[in-house]
């Protein structure tokens, strides 16, 4: 895909700094209001003059072109506290990435599936509606999870310092009902890595099952024990 097919006034396509691979990269795109990460998660055209994007697995296959040198964040972090939400297959590097973000911006950190898991654990009513779910094998409805992340996204300090949602939406459904409780963000990052690379970090992860610390057979193997 071209560059001037992905890109906008508005948007910046950005260098993932990760040493594994040249071809892992990070798009970030400027959209408020939610309507638009709806939009592209469920593959539907952005009006006027924006771009066409895929269905979202398939977006996050979409090559990506470019390196602006002012980056989306630092443009709209000027502009007061930042509100982002920040999506990728498992193994794309979303937890290395949300570090970086969060200890360089002073986000936030919130979880989807941190804020179940608390739920759960902590036998709320939300937590024991998505217990049941969960113990019949079935997805926690969208309006349980939706609600969780609202309530939480609403606390001072999401509102004050801004915020980087991790893992919701997952879908165009997840996406619309984010837009029908309101909630809108600055900035929507996708990370964009090939499936063979997915597959190659998955096979050669490992974790340790004392600390629980992940390691990489080739890319950050664990000590030797002598």
């Amino acid at each position: 895909m071209a560059p001037s097919t992905v890109m906008s006034a508005s948007r910046s396509i950005l260098n993932l700094e990760n040493s594994q691979t040249k071809q892992a990269r990070m798009k970030v795109v400027k959209c408020t209001p939610i309507r638009h990460v709806a939009q592209r998660c469920g593959g539907a055209k952005l009006a006027g003059s924006r771009a066409s994007f895929g269905a979202f697995h398939g977006a996050q296959r979409t090559a990506s072109a470019s390196v602006h040198s002012r980056t989306a964040l630092t443009c709209v972090a000027a502009e007061g506290p930042l509100k982002v939400i920040i999506a990728g297959a498992p193994a794309s590097g979303k937890g290395t990435q949300c570090e970086k973000i969060v200890e360089k911006y002073n986000l936030v950190h919130i979880s989807a599936g941190d804020l179940l898991r608390a739920a759960v654990a902590e036998g709320t009513d939300a937590g024991k509606t998505a217990k049941e779910f969960m113990d019949n094998g079935q997805l926690v409805p969208n309006e349980v999870v939706v609600t969780m992340v609202k309530d939480r996204l609403a606390q001072d300090d999401a509102q004050t310092t801004g915020f980087l949602l991790d893992g919701y939406p997952r879908s165009g459904d997840q996406a619309e009902a984010l837009k029908e409780a309101g909630i809108d963000v600055e900035l929507f990052i996708l990370l964009n890595v090939p499936d063979e690379l997915l597959v190659e970090r998955v096979v050669g992860r490992r974790s340790d099952p004392e600390t629980g610390k992940i390691y990489h057979m080739t890319y950050f193997p664990p000590e030797s024990e002598e």
